[in-house]
């Protein structure tokens, strides 16, 4: 499991002064990412080798709000899904261990020369191998 933190911006809230449902995507979007290059692998490095990795399913939960400038902390977990995806499982908690929301993603892998679906390249697979360990 990794976990990032981040503070909501005002510009992530609505007029009720939540943070707004929308920017949740963009909150998972980070950590996935800062989760990948936490294990060494940003992904403009994975893009580099030819790899996209389109979300193909996204799943919600919101429990309580978070406001404008929270300490949230957004614990990341990636399961391999098959021979072709990875499920990434979020859970994002202010403290002291208030869970805010969680969500689940599916991404695929696609080859970048065509968009085709492929096996999750060696490289991929032996970094999340490392992890687990």
């Amino acid at each position: 499991m990794i976990q990032i933190s981040i503070r909501p911006c005002y510009a992530d809230t609505d007029q009720m002064g939540f943070v707004h449902h929308s920017s949740y995507v963009k909150f998972y979007e980070n950590a996935r990412w800062e989760a990948f290059r936490s294990m060494g692998m940003p992904y403009k490095n994975i893009e580099s080798n030819g790899i996209l990795m389109p979300v193909i399913r996204m799943n919600m939960q919101f429990i309580k709000p978070a406001f404008y400038d929270d300490e949230l902390f957004i614990s990341v977990e990636i399961e391999k899904v098959g021979f072709t995806r990875l499920r990434f499982s979020y859970t994002i908690t202010r403290e002291p261990d208030e869970a805010i929301s969680k969500a689940e993603t599916t991404l695929a892998f696609l080859r970048k020369e065509n968009y085709k679906p492929c096996r999750i390249p060696d490289f991929i697979e032996e970094m999340l191998w490392q992890e687990a360990q």
